[in-house]
C-alpha cells in the first residue's frame, strides 16, 4: 500500500467510494456527504444502480466500472459512526474485487476517517495488513492525522 497526498479525483485510477447502506424512498442510495456526495454529483446515475444493489443483495463493495468508481462501506446508516468491522469486512471485499476484475490501481481515502469519526491511526492497521502496492492511500492535502 502506498500513501499519497492530493485530490483523489485528479488521480489515475479506480476511485474508492466511502458508503453506507441506507437507501431513500426513491431507491437511491443515501449519499450525502464527502466523497459519496462529490461521486453522486459527477454521476448522476450512481446513486440509483447503489441503491439497486443495496436493496437486492446488502451493504457491500461494488464495482461500477463505467464510472471507474467501488463503493467501500463504511457504516451501515449514514448517522453513524463507522466502525472498524464493518472496515475489515469492505477491505477484504475490496481486494476480493480488485483481483476479479484485474484492476491494476485504486486510490482510496483514508475511508472512516472523516465524517466517520475513526482515527486513522486503527484504520491504517487494518488496511495495511491487507492491501498491496496496487492501492493508494489518498490523502486531502488539510487532512490531519
Amino acid at each position: 500500500m502506498k500513501i499519497a497526498a492530493g485530490n483523489i479525483w485528479y488521480k489515475s485510477g479506480v476511485r474508492v467510494i466511502p458508503t453506507n447502506g441506507m437507501v431513500k424512498k426513491a431507491n437511491q442510495a443515501v449519499m450525502g456527504a464527502g466523497l459519496a456526495a462529490q461521486a453522486a454529483a459527477r454521476y448522476s446515475e450512481l446513486p440509483k444502480q447503489l441503491g439497486e444493489r443495496l436493496i437486492s443483495t446488502g451493504n457491500h463493495c461494488y464495482y461500477f466500472p463505467d464510472f471507474s468508481i467501488i463503493t467501500f462501506p463504511t457504516k451501515h446508516d449514514w448517522k453513524d459512526s463507522s466502525t472498524i468491522e464493518l472496515i475489515k469486512a469492505s477491505t477484504i471485499e475490496l481486494l476480493q474485487l480488485v483481483d476479479v476484475n484485474e484492476i491494476k490501481e485504486v486510490m482510496i481515502p483514508p475511508v472512516g476517517c472523516g465524517l466517520g469519526n475513526l482515527l486513522w491511526k486503527d484504520v491504517e492497521k487494518v488496511l495495511y495488513k491487507y492491501l498491496d502496492d496496487r492501492f493508494t492511500v489518498v490523502f486531502y492535502s488539510n487532512f490531519e492525522l
